[in-house]
């Protein structure tokens, strides 16, 4: 026979394990809401050094298929954003909303702070070179 002692410890063993589990799962729960701010804070910056390598690949990196239409054309990043990543976060600020992407104010002029900001595609499309 069993041993009821025995049998209440283990099932209290399982019970522990699948708490950790399930704790483990839903961490982001128990954090608090400074944490939360802290985790959202690095996904953001991370999205904003994802569009600054983006915006260093166009310019300077001829396999990417954008190349042609940015360093191709002479378009190039001020070298204060493309040696630092922190300097171009403090200068640009933060992204509006997912529905922002940078854009250059003279769309035939480089990427720096005065040339530079967050526009919807609706504000891009208006904001075309002329093309001869």
């Amino acid at each position: 026979m069993w041993d009821q002692s025995k049998l209440d410890i283990r099932s209290q063993k399982m019970r522990d394990r699948a708490k950790r589990k399930l704790k483990k799962l839903h961490q982001w729960k128990d954090d608090p809401p400074a944490k939360r701010r802290e985790k959202r804070e690095w996904q953001r910056v991370a999205e904003h050094r994802s569009i600054w390598r983006g915006m260093l690949r166009r310019c300077y990196d001829r396999t990417d298929i954008s190349y042609q239409w940015y360093g191709g054309r002479g378009v190039a990043v001020c070298t204060k954003w493309a040696n630092n990543f922190w300097d171009f976060y403090r200068d640009i600020g933060p992204r509006p909303s997912d529905g922002h992407s940078i854009d250059r104010i003279n769309s035939d002029g480089d990427y720096e702070p005065d040339n530079c900001r967050w526009a919807t595609a609706k504000e891009q499309a208006a904001n075309r070179r002329v093309r001869t």
